[in-house]
């Protein structure tokens, strides 16, 4: 809608140009569909609709015909254009729309305790009231926007740590200074009326109820529970008058030391008194707050262990197959006939490929004599790529789609996008891959099998300047299109790509078993076939090297996977590992806590190795046992390198 405005000037002055102003006017149901239908059918609402606003510009009414609605004006969460054409392809910018006018049946104008005379409160005029903002959009999709869009950014607020360090340093400043120092733990079992007292003089005061009809009694050094011996000297006391920020890397380490003593002694003697043990009871409440990190850690742990123990019992395996294939192997001549004495013994056999019948695609005029002829077919479609976006002071990612059209190899189903409506794709493809193998490919008088023709994969792309028969097949850079315009694809349009491998009379070299006159795999006593197969002429030994080569580099690429898998379950494991490691005495001293989950995957994998390989390899397998303490070695010598003394005295007594 919109509204003129007039103002009556004197004679004499020029009527100033009519300013133009639009609003929104959302009516109920029934009156909106008397309003759209006068509209459409070009009546004169001159009559018929009445709008009246008060002073204050935010109620009034809205009269149609004889129905009488209670309108309020509301503030839009931000300006929307309005445009207008003529001829449906020009648009013209006419106003800035900021405004809404809702109308209903029934009055929601009633006083509030804001409006009421005893509560006057006062307010900036330029602020619009809360009541008067519009929360939506005028479209579904921005329903609450003004709240998703406009959200109040959060303020953080930040401590200084160095405040914070400097109080730590202070306490335990006064805590050495201190003549005798007392703390007391108390046990969720026991009785809380019979504290325990430990003192500085290393004794566990108080009286505790016997296990076995005996007591207990806990001796405590000073040394143990500070750290170190307490001082009362003044050259002692003007050492540690000192800033607090000027404390190096060494300084802070050192105390840390000293909470985490004081708290691994609290610990220790906790679990003296109950009479559980603390280290299952950490364990599993560690547990209970991770579980789920927990489970998946130790399904990747399994998943390591049989990929470590598979990949190696498969390389060993195929090692000593290729040994006994290279020993028991039948060198042949192209130019000799199949004999009944190399019948069933394994073979090696070096010429030019004979194709007895070439293979063909009719439809692109391809002809080729090769071992395969593959026909890769491509879609013009439209594919969808999702993106998330955060916008700032917002918590949430609000998801865009985004919409593009590829040549893809497989159907892309358009039912689950998220927009469907003109982005439709067809559900079936006109022309569909396939690949072709010939029937009787031959080296000599040698027939290849069907699990040897397989191992063809070096294809080559065909390259003809003869153009199809078919109008409707066009070809471009070795691609055939069927579309009607080359260069502005529709979607549904197709292009295909024809390429071959073992092309005839290219020399190729083959191991394998003779059965009847053909190549087929050969199973060695470790249960693994052998079928090598190399393009040009390759002897024997060079064979066999190439295919030691192979296995070496795919046993450890494996093997780098397995340790992946490892690694990424001790960082699921590593709150658990950590837990059980503080509270026992010896690992703590072994195990360095920087690098765990390195340390622990490292020695898992070498681990499982050794033992994979005991079986096969005693020595090399007793070896790579041996070898998994190294990386706890190797991060324990340099956790002590980067201690001070002290730290390094109190882990060697630890251990």
């Amino acid at each position: 809608m919109h509204k003129n405005n007039h103002n009556d000037y004197g004679s004499g002055k020029e009527a100033p140009v009519e300013l133009e102003s639009q609003f929104i006017m959302r009516l109920p149901p029934d009156p909106a569909k008397v309003l759209r239908e006068t509209l459409r059918n070009g009546l004169s609402l001159k009559d018929r609709l009445t709008i009246k606003l008060e002073n204050d510009m935010r109620y009034g009414e809205v009269r149609i015909d004889n129905t009488l609605l209670h309108a309020r004006v509301f503030d839009l969460p931000t300006i929307v254009e309005s445009l207008k054409t003529i001829d449906n392809k020009s648009f013209y910018k006419t106003a800035d729309i900021c405004q809404l006018l809702l109308c209903k049946e029934e009055d929601d104008q009633t006083t509030t305790d804001e409006d009421s005379p005893l509560k006057q409160k006062k307010k900036d005029p330029i602020k619009v009231d809360k009541k008067y903002l519009w929360p939506h959009g005028i479209t579904p999709p921005t329903k609450n926007v003004r709240k998703k869009r406009f959200r109040k950014t959060l303020k953080k607020k930040y401590v200084e740590a160095p405040e914070i360090e400097k109080e730590v340093k202070r306490l335990l400043r006064v805590d050495n200074e201190a003549v005798n120092v007392k703390w007391e733990v108390i046990c969720e079992d026991e009785d809380v009326t019979k504290p325990n007292i430990v003192s500085s003089s290393g004794t566990v005061k108080g009286k505790m109820e016997p296990i076995n009809e005996t007591s207990q009694s806990v001796d405590v050094a000073e040394h143990d529970i500070f750290g170190e011996a307490v001082s009362d000297s003044e050259e002692d006391d003007e050492e540690t008058q000192i800033n607090v920020m000027d404390l190096d890397e060494s300084s802070r380490l050192s105390v840390d030391s000293r909470v985490s003593d004081s708290n691994s002694m609290q610990v220790k003697y906790s679990g003296q008194l109950s009479g559980v043990p603390s280290t299952s009871a950490s364990v599993m409440e560690q547990f209970k707050e991770s579980w789920l990190t927990a489970i998946i850690g130790l399904i990747l742990l399994a998943t390591g262990m049989y990929l470590f123990v598979w990949n190696e019992g498969r390389a060993v395996k195929m090692a000593y197959s290729l040994d006994e294939a290279l020993n028991n192997i039948a060198v042949i001549q192209n130019t000799m006939k199949p004999i009944p004495e190399f019948e069933n013994r394994l073979i090696y056999i070096s010429g030019p490929l004979k194709v007895s019948e070439p293979l063909t695609e009719p439809d692109y005029g391809v002809i080729v004599a090769c071992v395969k002829l593959k026909r890769r077919a491509q879609m013009y479609q439209w594919v969808e790529i999702e993106e998330d976006r955060s916008y700032p002071g917002s918590l949430e990612e609000d998801k865009h789609y985004y919409y593009t059209t590829e040549w893809k190899d497989k159907l892309i189903d358009s039912n689950d996008f998220y927009i469907k409506f003109g982005h439709e794709n067809p559900t079936e493809m006109p022309v569909k891959s396939q690949t072709q193998i010939s029937e009787d490919v031959r080296i000599g008088d040698f027939a290849l099998g069907m699990e040897l023709k397989k191992k063809f994969n070096d294809f080559v792309e065909v390259t003809s300047d003869e153009r199809p028969e078919r109008r409707d097949i066009k070809m471009h850079s070795g691609l055939y299109y069927h579309n009607s315009d080359l260069w502005d694809p529709k979607v549904g349009d197709v292009r295909v790509q024809v390429s071959y491998a073992g092309k005839g009379g290219d020399i190729y070299t083959v191991v394998g078993k003779l059965v009847n006159g053909e190549i087929e795999p050969y199973i060695t006593t470790h249960g693994q076939a052998i079928l090598l197969l190399r393009k040009h002429s390759v002897s024997v030994d060079q064979m066999f090297h190439l295919e030691h080569v192979d296995n070496y580099w795919r046993t450890w690429t494996i093997r780098a996977l397995g340790w992946l898998v490892m690694f990424l379950a001790a960082t699921c494991l590593a709150n658990i590992l950590k837990t059980i490691i503080l509270n026992s005495n010896i690992l703590c001293g072994i195990i360095a806590i920087e690098s765990l989950t390195m340390s622990v995957s490292m020695s898992i994998s070498l681990l499982i190795i050794g033992f994979a390989w005991v079986w096969y390899r005693p020595v090399v397998g007793l070896g790579l046992a041996l070898a998994s303490i190294l990386p706890f070695i190797y991060s324990t010598m340099g956790s002590n390198s980067s201690a001070n003394p002290g730290q390094q005295q109190r882990d060697y007594r630890r251990l």
